[in-house]
């Protein structure tokens, strides 16, 4: 069972006398019940009023006036299309990845329409003027075979063209969801978070360095990364062996069997020419390489983005400062690490890594980019880390040295 919840906003400037205030109550009662709906109205204390109307479809209009300037209208529509085929869904588009398949979701009935419709009118006629916007809001799904909204880092909502959900289980480490976008392709998402979508090249170039980094004949490692993209980018550059430490294999089959347009045949088998996945925490094999004096080319953490904590103490800043810390020690003098930042949008999060960076030992230098990530709908910073130092003719390509420079430009 789902439901659509339809929203009309009316601000207008108030006035001084009431009086209209009843004549609008009783209009607005009347042409409700011309629609077959019935219901109770409530005086509040400043002034305005308070109405529900139901009808013998479970259709539910609530109509709220505030004396101050503003007056809501929800209207929750009950969903009667069978709407529940995500199966079917995706076996059609598994056949034809390039047809379009019409979302329901923002569709209006004629009812719904020419309700609202009536109610404008009436609100055009009383407040005339006074009004200084009048809009109908797109509608928000309520439950459903699957669900379209996501997040942004500081709070605010997106709905996403979803099309049917490929995936859904839970490893026992975290809740996996695949759904499929008509916009961004399939779409991973870890414990509801977007992790990155088939679109999301622009985030895989990022992490990598955009195509300013030599791979060929470099050792790399990378921490995280279970859809697979940064493992299939660095194979096609021809590193001489990467390193891959995961530690979900359940993430892993979803990507391999759902988004393919990421990780291609990377994820097919855990050990192939040039590379090799190691399914585990990275803490300990980490330790280990530490132990054992193995060093690395590029370090490329794709883990987890800046914690947006509040406080530098909590366990993911601590988790996120022992990786960066690990990650250091495995790296060559000459060598790069690479790590994700976060939204742009979250300064607070990258001055507080950035105070980390500058305070990390051995001493280190930095630059950060941003980057427009398709599926995110927000601008996202990414961070290249190499160890201080005087002379290092490799630090010092055209190519590298213009990277960096464009990227102290934005700090």
């Amino acid at each position: 069972m789902a439901s659509k919840l339809f929203t009309l906003d009316c601000c207008f400037s108030p006035s001084p006398s009431l009086d209209w205030m009843n004549d609008l109550e009783h209009e607005i009662e009347n042409a409700v019940k011309t629609f077959g709906l019935q219901g109770t109205n409530h005086k509040s204390r400043g002034g305005g009023f308070f109405a529900t109307y139901l009808d013998k479809g479970d259709r539910c209009l609530n109509f709220r006036v505030q004396s101050d300037g503003l007056i809501t209208i929800d209207l929750t529509d009950p969903v009667v299309e069978d709407l529940v085929q995500p199966k079917v869904r995706a076996k059609q588009e598994e056949q034809n990845e390039d047809a379009a398949f019409a979302s329901p979701w923002g569709e209006m009935s004629d009812f719904v329409d020419q309700l609202l419709g009536s109610l404008e009118k009436i609100l055009q006629k009383h407040l005339g003027d006074r009004i200084k916007r009048l809009r109908r809001l797109p509608p928000l799904l309520r439950g459903g075979p699957w669900d379209p909204y996501l997040s942004t880092s500081d709070g605010r909502l997106i709905q996403y063209d979803v099309q049917c959900s490929l995936w859904n289980s839970h490893s026992g480490l975290q809740q996996i969801e695949v759904l499929r976008s008509q916009q961004y392709g399939s779409m991973l998402l870890l414990d509801r978070d977007l992790n990155l979508a088939e679109s999301d090249l622009a985030y895989t170039d990022a992490i990598t360095g955009d195509g300013c980094f030599e791979y060929h004949d470099k050792d790399v490692l990378v921490l995280g990364g279970g859809d697979g993209a940064i493992l299939n980018q660095l194979r096609k550059k021809e590193a001489r062996f990467i390193t891959m430490l995961e530690i979900d294999a359940e993430v892993m089959l979803a990507c391999r069997t759902h988004l393919r347009g990421a990780c291609e045949d990377s994820l097919d088998k855990l050990k192939g020419k040039g590379y090799e996945i190691i399914v585990g925490d990275c803490v300990p094999v980490l330790q280990k390489y530490v132990a054992d004096d193995r060093k690395f080319d590029y370090v490329i953490n794709d883990l987890t983005a800046v914690p947006l904590s509040g406080s530098p103490h909590d366990d993911d800043w601590e988790f996120f400062l022992l990786i960066l810390h690990l990650g250091l020690k495995v790296l060559k003098t000459t060598g790069t690490y690479f790590t994700q930042g976060n939204s742009a949008s979250d300064k607070t999060a990258h001055t507080r890594f950035e105070h980390a960076l500058r305070s990390v030992k051995p001493l280190v230098e930095f630059s950060r980019k941003t980057v427009c990530v398709p599926s995110y709908m927000e601008l996202w910073v990414f961070y290249i880390v190499w160890k201080k130092q005087e002379d290092n003719d490799e630090r010092c390509k055209a190519c590298e040295k213009e990277l960096r420079e464009t990227g102290d430009q934005n700090n």
